[in-house]
């Protein structure tokens, strides 16, 4: 904004005007009707928000031009009219000030000026004051709403009471409002100066094109942007690539995937366990959003853990054999059978593994008790567990615990994605199972979502879980980033709940995923590591070999290859 040329027609008035809503009060939506699609969703009484927008045109076309909210509600449905105070606190609760604007006020008050209020609204004017108070405007002389006063700033009638009262005339006053037509050229038309204010969304929309057509999609689209709109005025390290990453992308998932288990979780369950790992910031949001509504605790497994201590994965007997090498290896266990750093074929480690296999069972076997005392310790008491887990093709995870604690515990699965179906109980915010390329998506989730934990590789005798320490540069550089990553990840998820309280929206999958194609657009095909674009991710259990976190169409034939050997496993060694 140029707040200097604003300063300058504040300094040569005697007296100040502002309208109020998109100049000193925005909310966090794209579009201002958009708030009776969140009352309609909330109550879920389909019809609401086209009823209200009808009945409000009913309204002023058969009461009165400058109708109030009692008017409007008087024409509605009388299935919806029981609404009216749910719609008054979403105002006062959604509200927040432009700061942009209320700088301005602030300063218009610094100088001495007489300040008033002004607004063509149905809403009440006491529920205007409380709104205004809350976000830091007071000190004015007087508060004019068009359905109290009975003139508007539409026909000029308002600015006429505004001078009367003030005892001013025209030329001492400045008139600072969106409106093109109700604030300036009107108020201009009676002697007064004005300045229009450019509103949030034109302000953010300017540098944001694809974001502003975007949230015209859906409520979820609306949210999104709304909010984005509101963070991006902050402007809070606006040059750091991975906090922003975490704020306008990681932030928003993992708040869409909290609103998912929180509107899913059974009615039953008695504890969440989130996955370590990449069930990081699901947890850290769930315990923002949702505070003590169920237990919580973060439950160490990996890829690894399951397939040497769970059901094993028989289908592919040569993966399984490559996660027992990686767990004797990482665990400094293979000392203990003379195991060579390297072999030089499959064939090669399948028979030293042969010749060990007793050895190598006994390792195991106390690993698995060790693990299986850790998972009692955390699980014990418990009649019926959500097992929160980022992403999943087999289900390992809930699976082996399933396995572990029999028919004791029932175990429902909660996943922001899956990419196969299962039989198992499980509720997933997104189902990938038909769609063909899912790489980017499944990818970004599990990267955002992660701890700055190195892989876990066992769990000791005193429960605490032993890392891989051998780390490759790009588990390194990826662990480096996590820290400005999730800085912005939970100053979103904070923002989000100081936004919407105990009535934060449900986020639609779809909505989540076009705001992240957006993402996609911007990162153009690259090999800088310091990028999404050109970040590596591992994508095997022993953490040893990475692939492009972002899918290119070099990467087709590295998947074509392993759905090929998976299907030769299950083919000649079952």
């Amino acid at each position: 904004m140029a707040s200097e040329a604003f300063r300058g027609a504040i300094d040569s008035a005697e007296a100040v005007a502002f309208d109020v809503f998109d100049t000193l009060i925005v909310r966090p939506f794209w579009r201002p009707k958009d708030l009776f699609r969140f009352i309609e969703a909330e109550s879920k009484r389909d019809g609401f928000a086209k009823e209200r927008i009808d009945a409000e045109k009913r309204a002023r076309r058969t009461i009165r031009p400058e109708v109030d909210l009692d008017e409007i509600y008087s024409v509605m449905d009388k299935r919806f009219r029981d609404l009216k105070d749910s719609e008054i606190s979403a105002e006062i609760s959604f509200c927040r000030a432009d700061s942009d604007a209320l700088a301005l006020f602030a300063y218009a008050k610094e100088k001495g000026k007489r300040i008033v209020i002004v607004s063509d609204m149905y809403l009440p004017s006491e529920v205007i004051s409380k709104i205004l108070e809350k976000n830091g405007y007071s000190g004015y002389d007087r508060l004019y709403v068009s359905n109290e006063t009975g003139g508007s700033k539409h026909d000029g009638s308002m600015y006429d009471m505004v001078s009367k009262d003030l005892g001013l005339s025209d030329d001492k006053i400045l008139m600072i409002g969106d409106n093109a037509r109700s604030d300036t050229s009107v108020s201009r038309s009676k002697g007064m100066s004005a300045c229009r204010w450019i509103p949030l969304r034109e302000r953010y929309a300017a540098g944001h094109r694809k974001e502003a057509k975007y949230a015209a999609e859906s409520l979820s689209a609306s949210v999104l942007a709304g909010v984005d709109a509101l963070q991006w005025q902050e402007n809070v390290e606006p040059d750091n690539y991975w906090y922003q990453i975490g704020r306008r992308y990681g932030g928003p998932m993992a708040a869409a995937f909290t609103m998912f288990i929180r509107d899913h979780c059974p009615s039953d369950a008695d504890l969440i366990l989130f996955c370590s790992r990449d069930g990081y910031v699901p947890m850290k949001a769930y315990e923002t959003l949702c505070g003590s509504k169920v237990p919580v605790s973060y439950y160490y497994t990996s890829r690894l853990l399951c397939k040497i201590f769970g059901d094993g994965n028989t289908d592919d007997p040569q993966d399984l054999e490559q996660a027992v090498v990686s767990f004797l290896r990482d665990t400094g266990r293979a000392k203990d059978i003379g195991m060579p750093d390297e072999f030089g074929s499959w064939k090669e480690q399948h028979s030293f593994m042969t010749q060990h296999r007793e050895t190598i069972e006994r390792i195991l076997d106390e690993g698995r008790t060790r693990y299986l005392n850790y998972v009692h310790s955390i699980t014990d008491g418990h009649v019926s567990i959500v097992l929160v887990d980022t992403t999943t093709m087999r289900y390992s995870a809930q699976k082996a615990i399933s396995g572990y604690l029999k028919d004791r515990t029932k175990i429902t699965g909660c996943y922001y994605a899956i990419t196969k179906r299962s039989d198992l109980p499980c509720y997933a915010y997104h189902d990938r199972s038909r769609e063909h390329i899912t790489w980017s998506y499944v990818n970004l989730a599990e990267y955002l979502f992660s701890s700055n934990e190195a892989p876990i590789r066992d769990v000791g005798d005193d429960k605490k879980p032993v890392y891989l320490t051998h780390l490759s540069s790009d588990e390194k550089l990826r662990i480096d980033n996590c820290d400005d990553i999730h800085h912005g990840e939970c100053d979103y998820i904070r923002f989000f709940k100081g936004l919407f309280d105990s009535r934060m929206p449900s986020i639609d999958g779809g909505s989540v995923d076009r705001w992240i194609k957006l993402l996609f657009g911007c990162e153009k095909h690259g090999d800088d590591r310091n990028k999404l674009s050109g970040t590596l991710w591992a994508i095997d259990t022993g953490n040893k070999e990475f692939r492009h976190l972002l899918f290119r169409p070099s990467e087709s034939l590295f998947v074509l290859r392993t759905k090929m050997g998976k299907l030769f496993h299950r083919t000649f060694f079952n």
